[in-house]
């Protein structure tokens, strides 16, 4: 009877394991990869931040673009790569200004990835949920960067739920 009772335990242990394999889970960062080939894409942005003095880049599809631009909402499947350099300062700790009135960028500093794909984020409560964005950081050698405050991705993108949760849905509507 003992015997019977722990096959049982087992069988069921296997069973509850099994269950938990094929739960689809649509959220987290590790959905997100890094799209090597992202330089092919569109370079349709450049941001000075002057809070961190950061010069950044911002890439995506062509298809994520031409929708914009209609007026469409941004399809799943795009994925945004927002590269991000320190800038150069004078002897003085200025950071420099080119003609365009952006800083100069100076050595890459970091990576950051948001992707957008069907059904991603259900998971996470209304107040951090962004559509069906998620986020990853990456350092400049695109390794996962683990020390990233990913949170702070959501709650910064938030505000901006009328734009898609983007901030430079502007810059896609106007790039020529």
């Amino acid at each position: 009877m003992r015997v019977l009772a722990v096959a049982s335990a087992a069988v069921f242990a296997g069973v509850l394991l099994a269950g938990t394999a094929i739960v689809q889970v649509n959220a987290g960062p590790d959905l997100v990869k890094f799209p090597a080939d992202y330089e092919k894409g569109v370079k349709y942005g450049v941001v000075s931040n002057p809070n961190n003095k950061l010069y950044r880049e911002f890439y995506t599809t062509k298809d994520a673009v031409d929708v914009a631009k209609a007026g469409k909402p941004i399809p799943s499947g795009t994925w945004i790569v927002m590269k991000s350099f320190k800038s150069k300062a004078d002897p003085t700790g200025a950071h420099l200004k080119g003609p365009d009135g952006h800083f100069v960028k100076d050595e890459l500093a970091a990576y950051a990835v948001m992707e957008k794909r069907a059904g991603w984020g259900k998971e996470y409560p209304d107040n951090l949920r962004n559509g069906e964005w998620e986020y990853q950081a990456y350092t400049t050698a695109r390794a996962v960067n683990d020390k990233a405050n990913l949170k702070a991705c959501f709650e910064c993108h938030k505000p901006k739920d009328g734009d898609d949760y983007l901030f430079t849905l502007g810059m896609m509507k106007s790039h020529k």
